[in-house]
């Protein structure tokens, strides 16, 4: 039989997992080589010419460390800008940010047509 005292050590220690036991991580060569794909022809998900100056410049920040993929960044016409501006651009402008939804993630890109 048990005794008492080991029962109530056990139930000083809680058993529990936190919502999110991994703090959030992107993976930052996958997202450049995706961005590559999105300059080939034959992708199904290929992106007008107009878009390539802005996904090359997001390569390149990627490349250079500037920007991480956890914070939301805007570039238009191959210059990171403010998000807003991308609402009043006259040309494309490319939005990325990394949602965690629990252990997935998602990659929101805006496009101006």
């Amino acid at each position: 039989m048990a005794d008492k005292k080991d029962d109530v050590k056990k139930a000083d220690k809680p058993n529990f997992s936190p919502a999110i036991p991994i703090p959030p991580t992107f993976d930052v060569s996958s997202r450049i080589k995706q961005l590559r794909s999105y300059l080939d022809p034959r992708n199904p998900n290929y992106q007008p010419e107009r878009q390539h100056v802005n996904i090359k410049a997001m390569i390149k920040l990627y490349e250079e460390g500037k920007i991480d993929g956890l914070e939301r960044t805007t570039v238009i016409d191959g210059e990171i800008a403010p998000h807003e501006e991308a609402f009043r651009s006259k040309s494309g402008s490319w939005t990325e940010v990394w949602v965690s939804l629990g252990l997935s993630g998602v990659v929101w890109v805006a496009d101006k047509w």
